[in-house]
């Protein structure tokens, strides 16, 4: 054990120091606990919360290693030096282990990000495909044509259409406006006589840029959550955003966007079959939209 009064190491059964010759006693049981071996264990358990960490790392360490110092030195008296070495093991210990969830976020983030555009596309091609087939609806009630304009709200009117089914959840588009357009070659025409894999719909965003958004009144279906269970109702005063409602255009106004799976631009569209697709921004163009006779008589 060591002298208390010279420091000198002596024999754990000595009765006197060999360097002073002062008396020998078991030094543990006078030990006092060091504070700053209780101020880094505090520090260092509080750097657990994370929030704290960088607040209280360097402290922790710094106390801990003071601590070390001053226990080391018996003629302090001190003892605590599992306390120091707990404060100090915590911080050090959190600084190689936060990389590690850290880069397992940075791994899974971009993944995120392509499960949400997955997502989000999935939302658009259901929205294209529920138009589809309220097309279908629509021109079984009327000889097989469709519509030459209003398109939206013969939908909404005719065919049981929701106002939010215009509405991509990719976009800033509100009620009474549409992210989708009818093709302007298929306006006014049998459904039946037009191909197959002719464009009926597809993302748009015409009217966007035409400036602030102009409101004109029409009688039209809208939803409400306080209104009957199925939140449908008729109102003469709904709102419609002419700029962005009822929209017909061709391949020069596709909104490209990079929805899909293998992020990669392009656009969702609906066929006059009836099915929707994903098509590659580069293969947009070479769609069929006109029909043989508008194509005769483009050449």
């Amino acid at each position: 054990m060591y002298c208390q009064k010279c420091g000198f190491q002596n024999a754990d059964d000595a009765t006197a120091c060999v360097g002073c010759g002062a008396a020998m006693w078991d030094v543990s049981a006078g030990l006092t606990t060091s504070r700053l071996a209780k101020a880094s264990l505090t520090m260092g358990l509080l750097c657990l919360t994370l929030v704290l960490w960088p607040l209280l790392a360097i402290p922790a360490i710094v106390c801990g290693v003071m601590a070390l110092v001053k226990i080391s030195d018996k003629k302090n008296g001190l003892k605590g030096t599992g306390l120091a070495l707990a404060g100090l093991g915590v911080p050090i210990g959190l600084l190689f282990l936060l990389p590690i969830p850290l880069l397992m976020f940075a791994a899974i983030m971009p993944a995120t990000v392509q499960v949400k555009g997955i997502a989000q596309s999935i939302v658009c091609s259901s929205n294209l495909q529920g138009l589809s087939v309220a097309m279908q609806v629509y021109t079984y009630d009327y000889d097989d044509q469709l519509p030459t304009e209003n398109w939206c709200d013969l939908l909404i009117e005719e065919a049981d259409v929701s106002p939010y089914s215009f509405v991509c959840q990719d976009s800033d588009a509100v009620e009474g406006e549409s992210c989708y357009a009818m093709n302007k070659h298929a306006v006014g025409k049998k459904l039946s006589d037009l191909p197959p894999n002719m464009v009926l719909f597809f993302e748009t965003d015409l009217g966007v840029e035409a400036g602030p958004r102009t409101g004109s009144i029409t009688e039209r279906r809208h939803h409400d959550e306080f209104l009957d269970e199925f939140g449908i109702a008729y109102d003469e005063n709904a709102k419609v955003y002419k700029d962005r409602f009822n929209q017909l255009g061709g391949p020069e106004d596709v909104l490209v966007n990079a929805h899909n799976r293998n992020d990669s631009p392009g656009c969702n569209v609906a066929f006059v079959d009836g099915h929707i697709e994903f098509v590659a921004e580069e293969d947009i163009d070479d769609l069929q939209w006109t029909d043989e006779e508008t194509a005769e008589l483009a050449d």
